[in-house]
């Protein structure tokens, strides 16, 4: 399966959002206090997807794998935050195997330009675009939805894990 189910986006939603609650109250901010940063996070955590995955260097024959999972489950929890804070009302990964065909690269520039768009229209509709392009890249290098939901789930605990020692 390449894409999350829809019963698993809204336990990952509900997650997401004790976790931020935890981390904002915490802190006393709100979500819209933090707008941009949380939008500069995806962006930053796209980033380091990229540099995981490293298509773009065609100098290096040798690439790896290691955190390539790891990064796109942070990109995912930025996903589900700016999704919750927003009220993007149904975040949903339906089939797109038309994307399938696209080559990596091009995908996750699509992915950066979704950023930009939508910090410059205030409108976060397109995070579910962003979520099947994330899948879809994710797939391309080996991984399902299992193991992103897996990686979410075990990463959450460990965000928990990190409030309850004042990280």
């Amino acid at each position: 399966m390449i894409f999350l189910s829809e019963e698993q986006i809204k336990e990952m939603r509900e997650m997401q959002k004790e976790l931020d609650g935890r981390i904002l109250g915490g802190l006393g901010i709100e979500p819209k206090e933090i707008a941009l940063e949380k939008h500069l996070a995806l962006k930053t955590e796209l980033f380091e997807l990229i540099n995981e995955i490293e298509s773009f260097k065609w100098w290096k024959k040798n690439k790896g794998k290691d955190h390539i999972l790891e990064e796109g489950c942070d990109v995912l929890h930025f996903i589900l935050s700016l999704a919750n804070d927003n009220e993007v009302e149904k975040l949903i990964s339906d089939d797109e195997t038309e994307l399938l065909d696209v080559e990596m690269n091009e995908l996750l520039g699509i992915m950066d330009s979704l950023t930009l768009d939508m910090f410059i229209e205030k409108d976060y509709t397109g995070l579910n675009m962003f979520l099947k392009l994330l899948s879809i890249v994710l797939h391309k290098k080996g991984f399902n939805a299992e193991d992103l939901y897996n990686a979410y789930i075990s990463k959450n605990k460990v965000n928990h894990q990190r409030q309850d020692n004042n990280y």
